[in-house]
């Protein structure tokens, strides 16, 4: 199962992906920011010239979106794009993620750490596992150095708490 249900909503984008190919282990999630719209970036996302996309896009308010599947390659850390795990988070570099946008993200890290074992932990360089951002793969990712800015990176502690709350969702016992 690569599409998330108890996760996110699945909004499939048509370009701009390689089906299979992620390699495995999973270093982990890496956070982004759209410099936008939700909408705006499905739509850029979907355009076939755009040459970009990510697996999750993230509304300041409102369900987690999957764009791409977690099996499949998203263009979104250029060097990485087959070891990372890419949430796109709506807003501007400068922004703070919104208390939704917090929660939305430490479920799907809390998601990739009980189905495929990516660690709770900050990611700083490409060679390490668990959450990271954008900037840290330097110029092979793209050089994106601010990307997605220093008030979301500042709040990778608060993702990390929260992500180790989560559990699978489980079935009531009968007796």
């Amino acid at each position: 199962m690569t599409w998330l249900p108890t996760i996110a909503v699945a909004r499939p984008i048509a370009h701009n992906f390689i089906r299979g190919g992620m390699h495995k282990p999973l270093h982990g999630l890496v956070l982004h920011i759209q410099q936008g719209t939700e909408g705006g970036t499905f739509r850029w996302f979907n355009n076939p010239r755009s040459k970009v996309s990510a697996h999750f896009g993230n509304p300041k308010r409102g369900a987690l979106e999957q764009f791409v599947r977690i099996d499949d390659v998203a263009f979104a850390e250029a060097r990485g794009n087959r070891d990372w795990i890419s949430v796109e988070n709506e807003g501007v570099a400068g922004d703070a993620l919104t208390n939704s946008q917090v929660n939305n993200v430490a479920g799907l890290l809390g998601w990739l750490r009980w189905y495929r074992s990516v660690p709770l932990r900050l990611a700083n360089s490409p060679t390490e596992f668990g959450l990271g951002f954008h900037a840290m793969g330097g110029r092979p990712w793209g050089g994106h150095t601010a990307c997605p800015g220093a008030r979301i990176v500042e709040q990778r502690m608060l993702i990390l708490e929260r992500a180790g709350f989560w559990r699978p969702p489980t079935r009531p016992v009968s007796c």
